[in-house]
């Protein structure tokens, strides 16, 4: 069955991808995608995931279609996510185990063509928009799956379940609360609740944009912390917990750099005056049992104790025995082993040029859409960027994490081509006006108010 839809898949995706423009393909791509787990492989020499099929067939297709378009302007976010890869790659293709160049090349399908097909294709407030719509499309359907599973145990990607593919002998029917640990198409449960997470505070940050109150929002958005829930995860809680925070605060964003000062000073405190630490309090709220919070508090000092004549080269795709502390559940700390400081460093570095992007196209941007959009934004990045601390992200997750950094480089994109469009109206309006082009004026002096304005109208139906 398996082998089946796999082969079935290259024809699909070229049906879709070569027949419809750049953006709808787009949006085709990302409703595929949460339907495309991991364990949905073929081995033909090389092994070759769902998702991975749909990157290529994409990239062929754009090829084809546009390739002009595939070349975006270098951003700053560029440059570091280009660094991250390099270093990356240089650290896993040599040495032990073979087969380096073609782990490399499976890297790249997974996570550097869906960044570059996101920094190509996304430049405008509009192309945001639709490309959010994309994200969210499948979003309720998948919650319906969820709680179907949760409830009745009956996942419907089980049957693609070999178990000896990703992760051994896989868990597929654990249980909490009474309920079944939901996985739906997301390679694992845990993956599953952080997909909800990470997805909550952009369709808040979408649909606030749009013009919708606090109750239209609230009724398109209730199902998805449900999604969340259904997942049984500590980790997808705090992701909730945090983008859900973030955007309540958003009333006080002027005062950001207070904001951010007093939550620099309670870490500062906590390390100096508590006995358990900033990182033991996260791994307490991410975990749900007292053994998961035990193994991630104690596992840093477990992988630098082994990181001696490694530090910056690390250990590749070799990886050390790490006895009871095998399974890292850190993704920094994942980096940092199989690619050293140099890695870890850039991509750290990822996160904070995104969040510098955010904040450039928020004092730029004009449209109503776009301040409210990296106000979601901002909060799917930091909940990310604290969940990672206590797992590691695979699968699609991993997909949807670099995605939703190249959405920061978007962003200040389109913030610079609305005021562009601003400025065209502006100096439009300057020219002296005749009898003849009197409604003409009257029409650009409409629209330039409504894009100075942001207002919600003018965001929903064209920014």
């Amino acid at each position: 069955m398996k082998e089946a839809v796999l082969l079935a898949l290259p024809g699909l995706c070229a049906a879709i991808f070569f027949l419809s423009k750049p953006q709808t393909a787009l949006r085709y791509y990302l409703l595929l995608l949460p339907f495309l787990p991991e364990f949905l492989v073929i081995k033909l020499g090389v092994s070759f995931t769902g998702s991975r099929i749909a990157s290529i067939v994409f990239l062929l297709a754009m090829l084809y279609r546009c390739p002009g378009r595939l070349v975006p302007r270098l951003d700053r976010l560029d440059v570091v996510f280009g660094v991250f890869l390099l270093t990356y790659l240089a650290a896993v293709i040599p040495g032990p185990p073979e087969g380096g160049p073609v782990f490399a090349a499976g890297f790249i399908f997974d996570v550097a063509l869906p960044y570059w097909f996101v920094r190509a294709l996304v430049r405008t407030t509009q192309d945001i928009q639709d490309f959010v719509r994309g994200l969210l499309a499948p979003l309720a359907f998948i919650c319906a799956l969820a709680g179907l599973q949760a409830v009745t145990g009956f996942g419907l990607f089980d049957s693609f379940k070999t178990g000896d593919d990703v992760f051994g002998v896989y868990d597929s029917g654990m249980m909490r609360l009474g309920l079944v640990r939901a996985d739906v198409g997301l390679t694992h449960y845990i993956m599953m609740g952080l997909y909800f997470a990470t997805h909550l505070p952009l369709a808040i940050g979408h649909y606030s944009g749009l013009g919708h109150d606090f109750g239209r929002t609230l009724q398109r958005c209730f199902f998805i912390p449900v999604g969340s829930f259904f997942s049984l995860s500590g980790g997808s809680f705090l992701v909730t917990g945090v983008g859900l925070a973030t955007w309540s605060l958003r009333p006080l964003r002027k005062l950001w750099f207070l904001l951010g000062a007093l939550a620099l000073l309670a870490v500062v405190y906590i390390e100096s005056f508590s006995n358990r630490g900033t990182l033991a309090i996260l791994a307490t709220f991410a975990a749900t049992d007292g053994d998961s919070a035990w193994y991630r508090i104690r596992l840093p000092a477990a992988v630098f104790a082994k990181m001696d004549g490694h530090w910056w080269s690390g250990f590749g795709r070799d990886k050390p025995d790490m006895g009871t502390f095998n399974d890292i559940t850190n993704h920094y700390l994942w980096w940092l082993m199989q690619a050293g400081l140099p890695c870890v460093g850039s991509f750290i570095l990822l996160f904070v040029v995104a969040f510098s992007r955010l904040y450039r196209s928020t004092q730029r941007c004009v449209s109503w859409y776009l301040q409210a959009f990296n106000w979601g934004l901002l909060a799917c990045l930091l909940g990310l960027s604290l969940g990672i601390l206590s797992v590691s992200l695979f699968g699609q997750m991993r997909t949807y994490m670099f995605v939703f950094l190249a959405l920061a480089a978007c962003s200040l994109a389109a913030a610079h081509e609305e005021q562009r469009e601003a400025e065209r109206l502006e100096d439009e309006l300057a020219e002296p006006p005749t009898e003849v082009d009197g409604p003409d004026v009257m029409v650009l002096d409409t629209e330039l108010a409504g894009l100075l304005r942001g207002d919600r109208t003018r965001g929903k139906k064209k920014l």
